[in-house]
């Protein structure tokens, strides 16, 4: 995420594929690293590839809290509120279908 952050696309990209196959992090990490990985694709101008990796792992999580105001609620942890906010910047990003509330 790091190297997203900088604009070093090509890196980050080669990086987050590298994360999709460590587990190490818990089962969120593979999934926020592709929604990365379709950030930096998009930056990249792959636009199409971006969009199908993040109907891709949109189809792989799970939703989180309804209450916008304690996303915490019914069993939701960190890991699926920084998943989810990866997933809403993507889709911001790529100028998709507003992402749902939580």
């Amino acid at each position: 995420m790091v190297e997203y952050r900088r604009g070093n696309f090509e890196a980050a990209e080669k990086a987050l594929i590298e994360a999709t196959q460590l587990d190490r992090n818990g089962p969120q990490a593979p999934l926020i690293a592709d929604f990365y990985r379709a950030m930096a694709l998009e930056r990249r101008g792959k636009a199409d590839d971006a969009r199908k990796l993040v109907a891709a792992t949109a189809a792989r999580m799970r939703s989180v809290s309804k209450d916008e105001k304690d996303l915490l609620a019914g069993g939701t942890d960190y890991d699926d509120v920084i998943l989810w906010l990866a997933y809403k910047e993507a889709k911001a990003l790529m100028k998709l279908d507003p992402a749902p509330s939580p």
